[in-house]
């Protein structure tokens, strides 16, 4: 949780990266010093190809499916986040290529995916560890959720709706309800790169749906004003 707040309120942006790889990676020390094995952290190189595998083909479904919502004029609204709308080729190649891919998915499923489920099915046994695990999936995400309600025109009805807070816990709930996924793609490659693989490839698609959603909007608002 500290970490959470270090990351999201207190270090300036460009800090994020080298932040939450090297939280993953002290974890990860931490974890093999307490007997972690790297085949139980999912770090094997053994299985590295495997999951490599898995995680592109889950990951292109998920990205499918995103693609899908952001051209169906039902659920479009949602992807379209004003912030998307002067962003520069070199901002968007950032976030898709870095920041998304390392700070984001390889970081949360080496800690999530990999370290947690490990350490404190130690502690908890094992079904207990993963539901721990899953509940800190979720509450991580607090934060960056409350972020979104500021910006995101769908996420911020629901804030006016259900009130802030609401909101948060119901998008940390669902989170938390994702794990599972990931954990199976783990369980199944035995590699935590499935996991990172589809986890990016699903970000990626919501973010580069969002930007041309967003831009979409930007070129219909000009043809109206053009218009009058």
């Amino acid at each position: 949780m500290a970490h959470n707040i270090i990351v999201h309120r207190l270090l300036p942006g460009r800090a994020e990266l080298p932040a939450k790889l090297a939280f993953a990676g002290a974890a990860t020390l931490l974890a093999r010093r307490a007997g972690a094995t790297w085949a139980e952290l999912g770090l094997s190189r053994l299985t590295a190809g495997h999951g490599l595998r898995v995680g592109l083909v889950a990951g292109g479904s998920m990205a499918a499916a995103v693609v899908g919502a952001a051209a169906w004029p039902a659920t479009r609204a949602s992807f379209d986040d004003p912030r998307g709308r002067g962003v520069s080729a070199g901002d968007a190649g950032w976030q898709l290529l870095v920041r998304i891919p390392l700070a984001t998915a390889l970081h949360e499923e080496v800690v999530f995916r990999g370290v947690l489920p490990v350490v404190l099915g130690r502690a908890l046994g094992r079904r207990r560890g993963q539901l721990a695990s899953a509940g800190l999936f979720g509450l991580w995400h607090v934060l960056p959720t409350l972020d979104l309600t500021r910006g995101n025109p769908m996420a911020a009805t629901v804030a006016t709706s259900w009130g802030r807070a609401p909101a948060a816990l119901a998008a940390a709930l669902l989170t938390a309800a994702s794990a599972p996924v990931f954990a199976a793609l783990q369980r199944h490659s035995a590699s935590v790169l499935a996991p990172t693989v589809a986890h990016a490839a699903l970000n990626d698609a919501t973010y580069l749906a969002g930007l041309l959603v967003a831009h979409r909007s930007r070129l219909a608002a000009r043809g109206r004003r053009g218009g009058q």
